[in-house]
């Protein structure tokens, strides 16, 4: 077998021809196969041969038949091909596509072959009959997809949106098993250029691609002689790096010389078929790392010269190259380089030495040669190898430092270095089930702050003296194991490394002491994260605020080597030797940036507002260099002379300034991981530190290089210009790697000591994805919304990597890892994607009131005793938030928004309350501040928080949040009947508008699902607002009831006279005999009207009687004294009697069967009833309708609790359209507390059309993060008399109170068949939906019900009312 003559190869990318490029997204929840590459396809004269062999096992992918639901898959891998040559035709590609199906293609003449032939191991579910190629052209001078002539298309041939044709596949032998091979047959002109084309399976709409997403792309030629390359001059030095690729991407194979020769032969023919596509010379130099001055003129290159004979013969067993004299080699590389940051030279020396090996050099020979090389003596040649090239720019082999498990790279761009494999590590092993901040529970703790403020004096003399105190502190911490006290010490720091506080201050402090105390102080964060597994957040927030430091001489060598760099390079005076002075008086992390910045003035070409930019973007300017005790005040002046030496010993001073100052920084934190070995700059001794074995693996190595490939080229890029690297696979490498190292961090192990390196890594990958993502928005919201829903699955996993207790953003990945799985094929998927963002955005928000709430007032105290800048104080918290991975998170979530709105057709606003209104704006925190107060002219209320348990306040016309309260939610019922406009607003921009409208007038008026806003006028509306009502004023009225004599009353006894709706309404519905068989009932017992005044009355309760009669007439200020003492009330005898025998006849549980203290826990929830009647919320709405509060009388419906799987609210009305042939519904998961309580989220919600009741139309998917369940037990429930007044909306004014606690749960909305399983989902809705109707129809009046679903799928009604 002999490989075609003049084969050249080259990738394709970008998808064409009119194919949707939002369909063919990785996202669709067909992942390619991490072990793609790009394909290379060969050329010659001959023919195009798509064959399918070795295994292709069928497979049944579940999609929507629609063009929304095309799915793709990329070839598995390329395969390289030895084709026999044929006077007729010649294979030239082969390609395995997806499942082991392999494509070959052919060419002859003008005419392509495709062949597909079925595998070995078909079966009956496998077909080829409907494969399609869909195929164009390109012609020379364009890439873009071209439709040739008529003249040439194949029979059967159609054009597809006058972009691309498709051409079917026939069978070659019917008769053959499964069809036998497939061939399509392509005639192109010799015009064209290139034969570009995908294949769709119309069976499954399933596209298979070329690797790397790309389209298959067969270059063609015409009239050229055959065998031999282009004739494209390629620099020798640029086929040497791609040979080196090809080499890396094999498995870095030992090589002979022979085949060393042939893999150099094929990388020319590489990037000669590169540059006959039309890609430049210097766009491949520039991606190589080589020069791209070298395009300018260059000869042909010429033949490689014959092999020769090797000096003697290899040993039958070639020696492993041991990893010191691989390290050593490749630390004189990376020296002979100029020590470019980040780069790892490490497999270039494995390689090179490798051969030396192979060709017979013995390892003593090749040690004494790399001695004489790093000496300048002759000899070097014998290694095979020229001495490292110095660019100037720094770009070497990027990698894990040298010495690491991961190998090294070659001399790749950042993109080709990023082309590693992706895994899923799957959602669950993310979970924390503790390690989260609380949120400020036991409030200030005054000790820690206090004793901070007492000792900071002393702590402005130098970090050695702060560190050392904050060791001190935070073991005397320990003892009492106080979150707040360790958040103190948190914010102390921070305040430091804010450079709030002095760092310097007249004393000479060596650097290892500065390390010595670093090192103290981060060993005892160590032990506490391995020790208490619960503070784990904060150790990670105190690491980040602290460097890594250490023992031994690493310290010690910031203060010695500054002089070594000004001798070396002719820097003595000037600007060097005052940062000289400064280093020698006390080294801080100022130091790191400085140093930095003076790297980034060499990059540049030495321009000193480079140098200037790097300092003020990190916090340093020319005051803050005047302030140092030993002060800076010149500027950087090198010379062109200069540049190399200080570059090269700048950068390795660079990485001394980090090993001690930045602990967090990433190649920094990755050399400690894998280990190093860093000589002295030009004297001294050798810092020597191990890897961490189990930690630093290859596949760790690999996604390091990666990351620091790219961190390289987009900080160069920054400087000198170009394109950086692609933000989304940065970000898939980043989340990557620190899934590698998750084991890890939550093992418990100690790692031998090591576990604050990885901590130390892991905190520098979570600042590099946060970089990334802030730096990368604009080109991110460009992205089509499946990519820009990826990012966000990245942005939430490496949340969720750094948080503990986070069970909340764990499960809202795992349901938006889902939805991004199904694509854009359903009509609904926006609708869920939105419902998921508000989701995740919700639990943003909890994360942001716990981190205000525990650390804001220790900020406020601490900075105010510390002289701390008033704006850093004010804002602690909230810049701690951003300095994490929440912030870009959010911002993520804000450019998808408006995306996902409106695919879901949703509008900015949801009109909870469609009532026009006209008033003065008044901007407002929360609603809840606000509830007592009554504005004295018409308001519209633009409120930033509302949670459904208060009330609005009078004088108010509208009411407009962010917050999603539900439709059906007790506050939504209440400002529907009210009249008062009602709307929740999704558009973040819009919101803000109106918060900058403070004191406007505004006419709102709802139109649909939207809400119109406009100028209004004052004049019109006459300066107030509506008179406060008073009782009776407005028309409703209580009317008192008297006790009847019964302390409890039967379903059967139940009248209007002696108790509520809530009873009277579900005993109408058990005894007039029309309820449907498959509509349960709870079974209950009530306690009527007036009871509470008869036990009040009882001579056991005088005294609480006669101060509760003190508290009247009933104020606010006296609401709580009020509610505390009812519950105080003891039960009189004959009432236990009584209510015993009704409840236990109506066949439910006796709490004192059980013993007195479940009869002490049902009277205090009766009790508990009662004492609402003091709400504040009931007070004001009783208020503001001009009700007697005084005449309020308080039944209690005593009920079984169904064991609700889902909880709903029916109206059989639709509220906000006041459709009558519509029924609006809201679903919960557990009780139904979180929808009529209006807990955070959103509930899943539906239409159903009365004449169309089997289908029904979900118009929002559920986002409520917990659901309420509870043990079997019995609810009390409220049942005034001034519930279901005409008028008046009374409804969740009161308690309903269960006898034993309900239990929070986290919802799994990704495991829940009801948003999952469309039979499902349809089945349960239609079957509530119709129970509401059969109500209606029963009471002839639309209807409010409230009921659930059991687990065994039971439809019970708990109550039900008349529609207001």
């Amino acid at each position: 077998m002999a490989t075609v003559a003049g084969a050249v190869a080259y990738p394709v990318s970008g998808l064409r021809g009119g194919v949707d490029q939002a369909n063919a997204r990785r996202s669709h929840g067909v992942p390619t196969c991490a072990s793609a590459r790009n394909p290379l396809v060969s050329k010659s004269q001959g023919a195009i041969r798509l064959e399918f062999r070795n295994g292709l096992q069928a497979t049944q992918v579940r999609t929507s038949q629609s063009s929304k639901g095309l799915r793709w898959r990329a070839c598995r891998k390329p395969v390289q091909v030895n084709a026999v040559q044929s006077e007729t035709a010649s294979i030239i590609s082969q390609h395995e596509l997806h499942g082991g199906a392999m494509l070959s293609v052919s060419i002859q003449d003008q005419t392509v072959l495709l062949r597909c032939s079925p595998p070995a191991n078909a079966s009956g579910g496998w077909h080829t009959p409907s494969l399609v190629m869909h195929w164009g052209v390109t012609e020379a001078g364009s890439n873009e997809w071209k439709v040739p002539g008529n003249s040439t298309w194949p029979p059967g041939t159609t054009e597809y949106k006058a972009k691309a044709l498709r051409t079917s596949f026939t069978a070659e032998n019917p008769s053959a098993p499964h069809g036998g091979d497939y061939v399509c047959s392509i005639t192109v002109d010799k015009t064209s250029t290139a034969l570009v084309f995908c294949l769709i399976d119309q069976q499954t709409q399933f596209w298979h691609k070329a690797p790397s997403d790309s389209d298959f792309k067969i270059p063609l030629s015409f009239g050229s002689s055959s065998g031999g390359s282009a004739d494209v001059a390629v620099p020798e030095e640029l086929s040497q790096v791609f040979a080196f690729l090809n080499w890396e991407k094999a498995g870095r194979p030992a090589l002979s010389p022979e085949e060393s020769l042939a893999a150099f032969r094929q990388a020319q023919k590489d990037v000669a078929a590169r540059l006959a596509s039309g890609e430049t010379l210097a766009a491949l130099l520039k991606e190589s790392g080589l020069d791209p001055s070298l395009a300018g003129s260059v000869p042909p290159a010429p033949a490689p010269p014959a092999p020769k004979a090797p000096a003697r013969k290899a040993p039958a067993v070639v020696e492993k190259v041991p990893e010191s004299l691989r390290n050593k080699y490749a630390y004189m590389k990376w020296e002979e380089a100029g020590n470019p940051d980040g780069a790892d030279f490490g497999a270039a020396a494995e390689e090179e030495l490798a051969r030396a090996l192979a060709r017979g050099l013995t390892l003593n020979e090749i040690e004494g040669l790399i001695d004489d090389r790093s000496k300048g003596k002759t000899g070097a040649e014998r290694l095979n190898v020229a001495p490292a090239s110095t660019n100037g720019n720094g770009n070497g082999h990027k990698a894990a430092p040298s010495g690491g498990g991961g190998g090294g790279g070659g001399g790749a761009s950042a993109a080709q270095l990023l082309s590693v494999e992706i895994r899923d590590y799957g959602v669950d092993a993310l979970f924390e089930k503790e390690g989260g901040i609380s949120g400020g529970e036991g409030g200030t703790p005054d000790w820690m702050i206090n004793k901070i403020v007492d000792s900071e004096p002393g702590c402005e003399k130098s970090f050695m003296h702060r560190f050392n105190t904050a060791s001190d502190l935070l073991e005397e911490s320990l003892g009492s194991d106080d979150e707040g006290s360790f958040a103190a010490l948190f914010v102390w720091l921070r305040f430091s490394a804010l450079r709030q506080l002095v760092w310097n201050k007249n004393y000479n402090i060596k650097p290892r002491e500065i390390a010595q105390a670093q090192e103290r102080l981060t060993g005892i964060l160590q032990r506490v994260y391995k020790e208490k597994p619960y503070r784990r957040e904060l150790v990670r927030w105190c690491m980040s605020t602290v460097g890594r430091g250490g023992e031994g001489n690493g310290g010690q060598r910031i203060r010695d080597e500054i002089l070594d760099i000004q001798r070396a390079n002719n820097c003595m005076g000037g600007f060097m030797e005052e940062w000289h002075q400064k280093l020698h008086n006390n080294t801080t992390p100022d130091d790191v940036v400085i140093c930095q910045a003076l790297l980034d003035y060499i990059d540049s070409g030495l321009k000193l507002d480079v140098f200037w930019n790097t300092l003020n973007t990190n916090g340093i300017d020319k005051q803050r260099m005047l302030s140092y005790d030993r002060k800076i005040g010149g500027e950087p002046k090198f010379d062109e002379g200069q540049r190399g030496g200080l570059k090269r010993d700048l950068t390795k001073y660079l990485q001394t300034l980090k090993a001690v100052h930045s602990g967090a920084d990433l190649n920094s934190a990755a050399s400690y991981v894998f280990g190093y070995s860093q000589g002295a700059i030009h004297s001294g001794n050798t810092v020597e530190v191990s890897s961490i074995g189990e930690v630093a693996t290859d596949r760790l190595g690999s996604l390091l290089r990666a990351i620091q490939a790219a961190t390289e080229a987009n900080r160069m890029a920054l400087l000198q210009g170009g394109a950086q690297a692609d933000p989304m696979q940065v970000l898939r490498v980043v989340v990557n790697a620190r899934r590698e190292l998750k084991p890890h961090l939550s093992s418990g192990s100690d790692l031998n000591g090591r576990l604050k390196d990885v901590i130390y890594l892991d905190l520098a990958l979570e600042t590099t994805a946060r970089t990334l993502l802030e730096g990368s928005m604009s080109a991110l919201a460009s992205l089509g919304p499946l990519n820009l829903m990826e990012g966000v699955a990245l942005a939430l996993e490496s949340l969720c990597l750094s948080s503990g207790s986070n069970d909340e953003l764990v499960l809202c990945l795992k349901e938006w890892k889902q939805v991004l799985a199904a694509g854009t094929g359903k009509d609904s998927w926006a609708l869920r994607a939105k419902a998921v963002m508000d989701r995740i955005r919700g639990a943003l928000q909890s994360t942001g009131e716990r981190y205000n709430a525990r650390f804001q007032p220790i900020a406020d105290q601490m900075g105010d005793r510390l002289n701390v800048d008033g704006h850093v104080k004010s804002v602690f918290s909230e810049e701690v938030i951003r300095g994490g991975g929440a912030a870009p998170l959010s911002i993520l979530l804000n450019k998808l928004d408006p995306v996902l709105r409106q695919a879901a057709d949703l509008g900015a606003w949801q009109i909870i309350s469609p009532v026009e209104a006209h008033g003065f704006v008044e901007v407002v925190p929360n609603l809840h501040d606000v509830q007592n107060k009554v504005y004295d002219r018409p308001t519209v209320l633009v409120a930033a928080r509302v949670t459904g348990e208060e009330e609005i306040p009078e004088g108010v016309v509208a009411l407009l949040t962010p917050d999603m309260p539900d439709v059906l939610s007790h506050v939504s019922v209440r400002a529907r009947n009210e009249k008062v406009c009602f709307g929740s607003c999704f558009d973040a921009d819009a919101f803000k508008a109106l918060q900058g409208r403070q004191g406007d007038v505004l006419r709102l008026k709802p139109k649909g699902t939207d809400l119109t806003v406009e100028d209004g006028d004052a004049a019109m509306l006459g300066g107030t607002a509506t008179p406060v009502a008073t009782p009776g004023s407005l028309g409703i009225a209580i009317k008192k009831r008297e006790w009847c004599g019964k302390w409890a009353v039967s379903s059967e006894e139940m009248t209007s006279e002696i108790v509520g709706g809530k009873s009277r309404n579900l005993a109408d519905l058990r005894s007039g005999g029309k309820l449907p068989e498959d509509i349960k009932l709870p079974a209950q017992v009530a306690m009527p009207f007036g009871t509470f005044d008869a036990v009040l009355a009882d001579a056991m309760n005088a005294a609480i009687k006669t101060d509760l009669e003190a508290l009247l007439p009933m104020t606010i200020e006296n609401l709580d004294a009020a509610k505390a003492l009812v519950r105080q009330l003891q039960a009189p005898p004959a009432l236990v009697v009584a209510l015993e025998e009704k409840v236990k006849a109506a066949g439910l549980m006796w709490p004192g069967d059980e013993g007195p203290e479940r009869w002490a826990q049902a009277w205090a929830a009766i009790c508990g009833v009662w004492a609402s009647k003091y709400n504040e919320r009931a007070f004001l709405s009783c208020r503001k309708a001009g009700l007697n509060h005084a005449d309020l009388c308080m039944a209690v419906l005593c009920q079984e609790v169904v064991p609700a799987a889902y909880a709903f609210v029916i109206h059989t009305v639709n509220p906000q359209t006041d459709d009558t042939n519509q029924i609006y519904t809201e679903v919960v998961r557990g009780l139904g507390e979180t929808l009529v309580g209006n807990y955070p989220g959103r509930a899943l919600s539906f239409v159903t059309n009365k004449n169309d009741m089997a289908n029904p139309l979900v118009v929002g998917y559920p986002s409520k993060s917990v659901g309420l369940f509870v043990q079997n037990t019995l609810i009390f429930r409220s049942d005034s008399n001034g519930e279901d007044l005409e008028g008046f909306a009374g409804a969740g004014l009161y308690d309903s109170i269960t006898m034993d606690e309900c239990t929070e749960h986290r919802i799994e909305y990704s495991e829940d068949p009801m948003v999952n399983d469309p039979e499902y989902q349809q089945y349960i809705l239609s079957s509530i939906a119709q129970a509401g109707l059969s109500i209606e129809q029963i009471l002839d009046f639309p209807q409010d019900l409230e009921g659930c679903i059991t687990s065994t799928g039971d439809l019970y009604i708990v109550q039900t009312r008349p529609q207001v």
